[in-house]
């Protein structure tokens, strides 16, 4: 049987027809718009990690306290024992934190469930650890506000009434540092 040379030229001209076919649906698949969005997800995505993982957040200890009256010395009036009476804020933390507690860090108290938050600073920290019922029977007046050891961090409130707020619990918080985002994100912070 004899073949004609034109039917291998057709056979090639068929397969080169349809891979042109293909090249044009291939350019259909994504339209312009779809793929400018496709970009803008990305860059959103790039940019997100970049913050998360740039971005550093405060983290917290928390604790419970009491709000106590001190005694002070009047400076103003030298030789004469004057005795000033100023509110203290005495704080219970767990005695692991209390390594993670230094003299001039930041605290947010809050009085009254809510009522009132008032900032200050931490003006002593326990060295020791006590027992909750050695703070509850010296600071508890009674309550059960130690559940566990504790350290106790003292810090002075001179805006309150003092009238009004001695013996009224206290929630705190305090800075103790910072840490990424992306940390915080994927469970690897404390």
């Amino acid at each position: 049987m004899y073949m004609s040379p034109n039917r291998i030229f057709r056979k090639e001209a068929l397969q080169h027809s349809l891979r042109q076919r293909e090249r044009q649906n291939l350019s259909r698949f994504l339209p312009f718009p779809v793929l400018i969005c496709l970009w803008i997800v990305i860059a959103a995505l790039l940019m997100t990690g970049y913050v998360a993982w740039n971005t550093q957040l405060p983290t917290y200890t928390s604790g419970v306290g009491i709000i106590v009256s001190q005694q002070v010395l009047s400076p103003s009036h030298g030789t004469n024992i004057h005795m000033n009476p100023t509110a203290e804020a005495v704080i219970f933390l767990p005695a692991e934190q209390a390594a993670n507690i230094h003299k001039g860090q930041h605290i947010t108290l809050t009085i009254g469930g809510g009522q009132l938050a008032i900032s200050s600073t931490v003006q002593q920290i326990s060295e020791q650890v006590m027992s909750p019922q050695v703070l509850n029977q010296r600071y508890g007046q009674g309550n059960m506000v130690v559940t566990q050891p504790s350290c106790v961090v003292l810090t002075m409130v001179p805006t309150i009434d003092l009238k009004t707020y001695t013996g009224s619990m206290v929630t705190a918080q305090i800075e103790t540092g910072s840490q990424k985002i992306l940390t915080m994100l994927i469970g690897g912070g404390s």
